[in-house]
């Protein structure tokens, strides 16, 4: 749970028993309810209703993807608010669901469908064109994300994730050409306040794995507009009412157009970054607005950026196992440095293959200007070294 929650209110903190790690246990919460990882949501409802018959729960917070859904269906099960109904949070994390319901309100239009068979998927692919994008329907963290570029990449994606035994469902989609952003917004009664536009940095074309941010994002004053005035109509569309979002959209030819969005705060030290390009407590915000306090008055319809923030990763310079991590000090002392973390413990083995588990070092940093923040944030993560013992990995570790 977030010190920020912990700080304002007595907590009873719901986690999944893989997830129980020794910091949740020890916080200062009021209890702490730990369940199984495949617990339904009926049956959590039920022990927070027991819980509640005894020491009132005032409100359901939650500020991570993964439990959303959960969480909003507790909320309804105690009659408590929570910033997004069950309905809501399904229509955004259901890739496919999101899509139907954007074309069906008359918002957005992109050829999407549901993998079912090698066939359908084959049909889509004359229907549509090449590239497509493949993805899980209720995916995060730009995971098990794959680009098709001709008939044997989407045969050979097929055979080795869709049809294997257990596989998540999956979307093929047309794939969208253009720069992709992030956008941080907050809302309140229907009413939208975009906070800032996040540019993006890449390892490669093909593994969507990203290694930076940036914001704000290097576009024109005119671009920024357009996007901020269709994120506020595309919230509008999803039903938005309240609490933070963060979409995903590439800027194609025929102007903005909608990847994801998701009913939280964005991701890999993103609502840090606002904060601190911004002066705007993002976090701060939303945990009081969850907590029951209006704050949209206290975010400008337009805010000002006194100064760039960027955040830059890095994955191990190769396979091994991590002898020690050397420059962590060095790094934070560095101008503009704002905060150094490394993911990763002496003894641990590492993979080089990008991907967002692999990444072991973050770095991120403040300037004048985003070309300031960004070098400060890179110099920082490049004075971080993973000294490795290039002995033979423990038994699943490559390859995996």
């Amino acid at each position: 749970m977030h010190p920020a929650v912990l700080r304002r209110a007595r907590v009873t903190h719901v986690v999944r028993r893989s997830r129980a790690a020794a910091p949740d246990l020890a916080a200062a919460h009021a209890r702490v309810l730990v369940v199984k990882d495949d617990e339904r949501d009926e049956a959590i409802a039920g022990c927070a209703a027991a819980i509640d018959a005894v020491d009132r729960l005032d409100r359901v917070v939650c500020l991570h993807d993964e439990e959303q859904l959960t969480a909003a269906h507790v909320a309804r099960a105690l009659g408590r608010p929570f910033l997004h109904a069950p309905e809501i949070v399904a229509r955004a994390r259901d890739k496919r669901r999101m899509r139907d319901h954007l074309q069906a309100v008359g918002f957005e239009r992109v050829d999407s469908e549901l993998v079912e068979g090698l066939d359908r998927l084959l049909a889509f692919a004359a229907r549509v064109g090449f590239p497509l994008i493949i993805k899980p329907i209720d995916g995060q963290g730009s995971l098990s994300i794959h680009k098709a570029r001709e008939e044997r990449d989407l045969r050979r994606i097929h055979a080795e994730l869709v049809a294997r035994p257990g596989a998540p469902r999956y979307v093929v989609e047309r794939f969208l050409e253009g720069e992709e952003y992030s956008v941080e917004a907050l809302s309140e009664g229907g009413v939208h306040r975009v906070l800032a536009v996040t540019g993006k940095l890449w390892h490669d074309d093909e593994s969507f794995v990203e290694t930076g941010y940036v914001v704000p994002a290097a576009i024109s004053p005119q671009r920024d507009a357009e996007i901020r005035a269709y994120v506020r109509a595309a919230l509008t569309a999803l039903g938005i009412q309240d609490g933070p979002t963060h979409t995903e959209l590439k800027y194609t030819a025929e102007g903005p157009r909608l990847i994801e969005t998701h009913t939280r705060v964005g991701g890999d030290s993103i609502a840090e970054l606002v904060r601190l390009a911004t002066d705007v407590d993002y976090i701060g915000l939303v945990v009081r607005q969850a907590l029951g306090e209006s704050v949209l008055a206290e975010v400008a319809e337009e805010p000002g950026f006194p100064r760039a923030a960027a955040v830059r990763f890095s994955l191990p310079p190769g396979e091994g196992r991590v002898e020690r991590v050397e420059g962590v000090e060095e790094a934070r002392r560095m101008p503009g440095v704002a905060y150094v973390e490394v993911f990763v413990a002496p003894g641990a083995w590492v993979d080089p293959r990008p991907s967002y588990p692999n990444r072991r070092v973050m770095a991120g940093a403040v300037g004048a200007d985003r070309e300031e923040a960004l070098l400060r944030a890179e110099r920082a993560r490049d004075a971080v070294r993973l000294v490795l013992s290039p002995v033979e990995p423990p038994d699943g570790a490559r390859g995996a």
